[in-house]
């Protein structure tokens, strides 16, 4: 994975990772407390856009597991 995006939501920290494949921008958001998910599509848009949903998948799994 390339591209690391940090933002902090609830107080925790959510990393979210990005690579550029060939159909698109592979993403993988880690929580500071070990939890990670993965999506295994490749979602299409802009570096702005993939980081974005990184973040929203990476506040959903905080809001899941508070």
């Amino acid at each position: 994975m390339d591209v690391t995006i940090i933002r902090e939501y609830k107080g925790q920290k959510i990393y979210v990772f990005t690579r550029l494949d060939t159909a698109g921008w592979l993403i993988k958001v880690n929580l500071e407390n070990g939890i990670e998910w993965k999506d295994d599509r490749a979602f299409v848009g802009s570096l702005d856009e993939v980081g974005q949903e990184g973040v929203k998948r990476g506040q959903q799994l905080i809001d899941n597991r508070l």
